[in-house]
């Protein structure tokens, strides 16, 4: 007997908006808090395979026989989770007023799921990992590149074996006030 589970994940474009407060500390550091709201969109492929198979034992050999049983199901996903986080970073800066590098945490809360299923099998707290590099092209306004690891697995124990985290990586513009 032979069982087989397999998830994939393809992941879609979503987006982030974040208001923020950033507070100059000495010897070229910075530390970064605030508010942020982010879509994150992914599909989910999950394939079951059960297979049984006899075996005929002669007192020459044990032979496999054809399977007696195969079972092969599958389902596809679209989910749409909308996290509310309150990032916590600290900032270096390389060059001068131009270039910020740095790296925080993402405590957060799912507050909506948009799904063919409920959301009662999502995990409700998350925290994430970032990094972050930030490139000040005008006085106002910077290009922002970050990579974000959650460290919460996306599911509730019992709706994936995987324990599935979400992984990002951002791209956009920053505005400053």
């Amino acid at each position: 007997m032979k069982d087989t589970y397999n998830e994939n994940y393809t992941g879609i474009a979503g987006g982030n908006i974040m208001v923020g407060l950033q507070s100059e500390l000495k010897n070229d550091f910075s530390l970064e808090s605030g508010l942020e709201l982010a879509l994150i969109k992914f599909n989910r492929d999950i394939v079951l395979t059960h297979e049984s198979m006899y075996l005929s034992v002669s007192n020459i050999a044990i032979m496999p026989s054809t399977p007696n049983s195969d079972f092969r199901t599958g389902l596809k996903s679209d989910f749409g989770l909308t996290y509310l986080s309150i990032p916590v970073s600290v900032f270096y800066q390389p060059i001068k007023r131009k270039l910020y590098v740095g790296g925080g945490v993402l405590p957060g809360l799912l507050v909506h799921s948009s799904s063919v299923t409920d959301d009662y099998m999502f995990s409700k707290l998350s925290i994430a990992a970032q990094l972050q590099a930030r490139y000040k092209m005008t006085e106002k306004i910077s290009i922002v590149a970050a990579f974000q690891q959650y460290l919460s697995p996306i599911f509730k124990e019992g709706f994936s074996p995987n324990k599935t985290k979400n992984r990002l990586v951002k791209l956009g513009l920053r505005y400053d006030i």
